[in-house]
């Protein structure tokens, strides 16, 4: 991992846990993420596939059925395997609300921020733009104690490359 991916997990964690001081509710999650098209200096474009890793932590409440949240994530492109895919980061921050599907256990989230995307060796040009990201948020059902794992699946939307999806295994504590 480089310097800035380190630098940016750092400062996360350390925000998680000072609101994790202040209120319930932090998110953490991993999964696998795939970006948008990304056109890369030798075989025209391709994407990024691999690991993703992100926190979420609430910054109000409205009633018992939304809230708004901070949301960062990092898509760590070619971690897993070389080949056909690209190697390096997308990295995202949001602004996102979170609220109940009435009826059911699940929730929806909708986001918009900034993002950013940094190749390992140079195989593709650094690029950033605003973004937007919608999901939905389903409770696995098997709590222990205070942590809540569920199924998370979203989207990204924005220029080729910050686009893109992710499944995640999310834990709320």
């Amino acid at each position: 991992m480089n310097t800035k991916t380190l630098a940016t997990l750092a400062i996360a964690s350390v925000s998680a846990a000072a609101c994790a001081q202040l209120s319930s509710g932090i998110r953490i999650f991993g999964g696998y993420g795939w970006s948008g098209s990304i056109s890369n200096t030798t075989t025209g474009s391709t994407h990024l596939l691999g690991p993703e890793l992100g926190l979420e932590f609430p910054v109000s409440k409205i009633a018992n059925t939304a809230e708004t949240d901070i949301r960062a994530d990092v898509l760590l492109g070619g971690q897993l395997a070389h080949g056909s895919d690209l190697d390096g980061y997308i990295y995202r921050f949001l602004w996102s609300a979170r609220t109940a599907i009435p009826g059911s256990t699940a929730s929806t989230f909708a986001g918009i921020g900034w993002g950013w995307g940094e190749a390992r060796n140079g195989e593709f040009p650094s690029f950033n733009g605003f973004i937007t990201q919608i999901g939905v948020d389903i409770p696995m059902g098997l709590g222990v104690g205070n942590l809540t794992p569920s199924l998370e699946l979203s989207g990204s939307y924005g220029k080729s490359g910050l686009s893109g999806y992710s499944v995640c295994l999310a834990f709320k504590f």
